[in-house]
């Protein structure tokens, strides 16, 4: 195998025919999020030495950088309606969720502190939720806001369970984790 293509995105039919080298520029790429409307993919590239988050554009077959600020910029997550991207930055200290425009800017924080790490946000199908994890003194549940930063709810507390990777289900009530 090519070294190049270690750490690259596929793509390929249900049944693993007809896989196809998307996006391969010698970087470790990571975390690929689906644009809603199919025009490309969202990812996070080791290219620069940074995790930096780069946009992959079907059409064009270029890359452009989304967030590249120093620290984390990764796990993607697009609103339903595509406009806006929720990922977890550590620029500011500890992992926090915020969200950028589709096409990138200035990152806007909607949870960010020195007390806990937030990490794996997803979008409820309505796009009126933000689903995520905390890690408090070790301990990981699962928390709930609105886009805009307000309304957070804890949703699990449990002792012996870290759970992680939410996601909502199309019924915008049913979260799946881990």
């Amino acid at each position: 195998a090519d070294a190049r293509h270690v750490a690259a995105h596929v793509v390929m039919d249900y049944d693993g025919a007809s896989a196809r080298l998307l996006v391969s520029e010698g970087g470790v790429n990571l975390l690929p999020a689906w644009k809603p409307d199919s025009s490309g993919l969202a990812y996070t590239s080791y290219l620069k030495l940074n995790p930096d988050l780069y946009f992959y554009d079907l059409r064009s077959r270029k890359s452009a950088v989304l967030s590249d600020k120093r620290g984390l910029n990764s796990r993607a997550a697009y609103s339903p309606d595509g406009s806006r991207i929720a990922l977890v930055m550590t620029h500011k200290g500890t992992a926090g969720i915020f969200l950028i425009g589709s096409g990138g800017g200035k990152p806007q924080a909607l949870v960010q502190n020195d007390w806990s790490i937030n990490t794996a946000p997803a979008w409820s199908p309505n796009g009126e939720w933000l689903v995520f994890g905390r890690q408090i003194d070790g301990k990981l549940d699962l928390w709930r806001m609105r886009p805009d930063g307000t309304g957070e709810q804890q949703i699990t507390s449990t002792d012996d369970w870290q759970e992680g990777a939410p996601v909502y289900l199309p019924d915008n009530e049913t979260i799946l984790y881990r």
